[in-house]
């Protein structure tokens, strides 16, 4: 990717000032040209790094450097590609990124992983390092008796989830909640499409956001995942006003609506959804981290639909 010509200077003369103003009639008509939702709001477009997965592991400093090429600015991780906090955050700072919030799992899976579950003071120097705003649980922990190999094993535990399951995972939130708000930063749960199954209390989401505490724990809105379940997400977004600091833009095809992690994705504008209509919903209730993500298959690869996702919003006008 070639970088930008840098021109040398140009000493203007009377001429060429008044033959430039006069190639443009009106100074107030070319102030006038609408700008992109981002740049009228000034926000950064943001992006999910699980978009480019493996990536990372093969060339973390190039992949980040080729994001901050494409225009992106800030980032959400996803682990840190085998690297310490110390040193993800140095590979970040070279690629001129910022890392606004991590996704880290309820307990460690490998040796050395940090978790929401990690030791306070460890959670607590990894959130100081990258400063952090925000740190998420990407998904709810399946109750072990409902673990299982067999085929078709999500929609067997979405379908046995009960009130009592999600009121844990609301209970898990507001104690690690206390946790990271202590070390400076905010605890987030990231809903997928699980959380919109009915219950007869209402849905999973309907009862984390019941049973959790306002002030330590906010909700991260994957618009896509949402719109699988059948939900609209201008609805979802209405009702957890403030509640909402940052979602994931997402893009579908039209997709059977499922509650077990079904999705045929999209490029972000080449899908289904109004993102016209989402984003200033969005604005309005709080939300000012748009992070992009995209499921697999990406048909032109990882970095291609990164590119082709930052390029629609970035033109985006409302």
């Amino acid at each position: 990717m070639s970088m930008s010509q840098t021109l040398g200077p140009l000493a203007p003369t009377r001429r060429t000032v008044i033959g430039g103003l006069a190639a443009f009639p009106s100074c107030a008509g070319a102030a006038s040209s609408p700008k992109s939702f981002f740049a009228a709001h000034n926000l950064p477009i943001g992006i999910q790094l699980y978009v480019l997965d493996g990536l990372l592991d093969a060339d973390l400093e190039g992949s980040l450097k080729a994001l901050s090429h494409i225009g992106y600015r800030e980032v959400e991780s996803a682990g840190f590609a085998g690297r310490s906090p110390v040193e993800f955050k140095a590979a970040l700072v070279g690629a001129g990124l910022k890392c606004v919030s991590a996704h880290l799992p309820a307990t460690s899976q490998k040796n050395n992983e940090l978790s929401l579950s990690s030791d306070p003071a460890e959670l607590a120097r990894a959130i100081a390092v990258l400063g952090l705003e925000s740190v998420v649980l990407p998904i709810f922990s399946v109750p072990a008796r409902l673990v299982s190999s067999r085929p078709g094993a999500m929609e067997n535990v979405v379908r046995r989830m009960t009130e009592d399951d999600w009121k844990k995972t609301a209970e898990f939130l507001n104690s690690r909640g206390r946790v990271v708000r202590a070390a400076g930063a905010r605890l987030a749960y990231h809903c997928h499409n699980p959380e919109y199954y009915p219950l007869s209390g209402g849905t999973g989401l309907d009862l984390l956001a019941r049973n959790t505490d306002p002030s330590l724990v906010d909700f991260e809105i994957d618009i896509g995942w949402a719109a699988a379940a059948g939900r609209d997400p201008v609805q979802v977004l209405s009702a957890l006003q403030r509640r909402v600091r940052m979602i994931h833009v997402k893009d579908l095809k039209p997709t059977p609506i499922n509650y077990w992690l079904q999705m045929q994705s999209a490029n972000v504008g080449e899908g289904t959804l109004d993102w016209k209509k989402i984003l200033p919903i969005a604005y309005q209730a709080g939300v000012r981290h748009f992070l992009v993500e995209q499921e697999p298959p990406y048909p032109d690869g990882r970095m291609h639909a990164a590119q082709a996702d930052f390029a629609y919003l970035d033109r985006l006008t409302i």
